[in-house]
């Protein structure tokens, strides 16, 4: 049989969550569950193991992703797929005291953040949404409980202090390793001594994504995220919108599809979306500016003085998929961005808990299916 030469080449970069990743687990998991849907539809599948330098950071790394060779009826096509690895930028970098100081002013936040605009809130709870204070009481109660321990009798200290190591035995890596990594990507603030490693990991994303954009043999990109990693997803196009906007030569136009997948994006936006207060109108504005990637416009606000963005909409063009399931209490329908209602998709629910059904989409043929299909990839 003769095969035609390739004229379809692809790439997809997939972005881990949170928790003990280690090196091409990602990639692992993901190209696995590629292949199988190649392999139904009838495809030949070659896999080849390559490697490219990639430069971020100021220093030249080796970035190592496979490459799927797909023949069908005479017709070659190509799919690359990439991992960005990023947790060994969080490891270590944090401790338990600071995580459970963090949960604490997270949940403050969480319970007087204000309130959304009825038709969001309307959606969001039409589609199970979760309640913010469900979650935070309890984690609220378990703080204080914790802190009044510094105002018991000495005599009680040697006991109390069995009980906090059997706590931090039990449960301080998973506290640590999991939320550990939101608290630290979650800083926002200049000021704070996380702020730049969430500044470099964005930084790494994004020169891996531009860097596959620059790729001459590949046709279209789309960018998947799974938890923590759809908020660096979406983060990385944020910025990359931006920076498109003062490069006009780079090729946007091969950014194609965002998938997400087990997402927080909507709990993020509500928790930790900057609040500006004191009539500070410009500077409003200007938050708005640099974080106005498919923002859902109900979240716009008019204001007496308007200022112009500067920043071009050029990926707005990007179709969208958001994955999420019933039982997974990580991710949601999500309300605060300009995705279509077809494009949040619910995916049948798993019957193994929560912790199951926010790592079961690696494994779900529906998932696969879905995006390979309304992506055509």
């Amino acid at each position: 049989m003769t095969v035609q030469k390739v004229s379809n080449h692809a790439a997809i970069l997939v972005i881990h969550g949170i928790g003990e990743q280690n090196p091409f687990d990602t990639l692992d998991d993901f190209s696995r569950g590629v292949i199988k849907k190649y392999s139904e539809q009838g495809y030949a599948v070659e896999a080849s193991h390559l490697c490219a330098t990639r430069h971020s950071g100021g220093e030249d790394w080796v970035e190592h992703y496979i490459s799927l060779g797909l023949t069908r009826g005479g017709v070659r096509r190509q799919v690359d797929l990439h991992e960005f690895y990023w947790a060994y930028m969080t490891e270590e970098r944090i401790s338990l005291a600071e995580v459970m100081e963090w949960m604490n002013k997270t949940i403050d936040k969480a319970i007087g953040a204000s309130s959304l605009p009825k038709k969001l809130q309307d959606k969001y709870h039409e589609h199970g949404g979760m309640c913010f204070t469900g979650i935070a009481l309890p984690i609220k109660v378990l703080i204080w409980f914790f802190s009044l321990f510094d105002f018991l009798p000495t005599s009680w200290q040697p006991m109390l202090k069995k009980v906090r190591d059997w706590f931090g035995t039990h449960f301080q890596d998973y506290i640590v390793g999991y939320l550990g990594d939101v608290a630290i990507y979650t800083a926002t603030d200049e000021k704070s001594r996380y702020y730049r490693i969430r500044q470099d990991i964005l930084a790494s994303g994004q020169a891996l994504l531009e860097a596959i954009l620059k790729e001459e043999r590949c046709d279209r990109v789309v960018i998947a995220g799974h938890s923590l990693g759809s908020a660096i997803a979406y983060d990385m196009l944020n910025r990359l919108n931006i920076r498109a906007n003062l490069d006009p030569a780079l090729p946007l136009n091969k950014i194609q599809g965002l998938i997400t997948f087990g997402s927080p994006l909507d709990k993020i936006a509500y928790v930790f979306r900057e609040k500006i207060e004191g009539g500070k109108i410009i500077k409003a504005q200007i938050i708005e500016h640099l974080h106005s990637f498919k923002i859902n416009r109900l979240l716009k606000k008019s204001y007496p003085v308007p200022v112009r963005n500067p920043f071009l909409p050029r990926l707005n063009d990007v179709r969208w998929l958001n994955y999420y399931k019933k039982e997974d209490k990580v991710s949601d329908f999500l309300v605060f961005y300009d995705i279509p209602e077809k494009d949040n998709i619910k995916l049948a629910a798993t019957g193994d808990g929560a912790v199951h059904a926010h790592l079961s989409y690696w494994e779900d043929d529906a998932f696969y299916q879905d995006f390979m299909g309304k992506l055509e990839l």
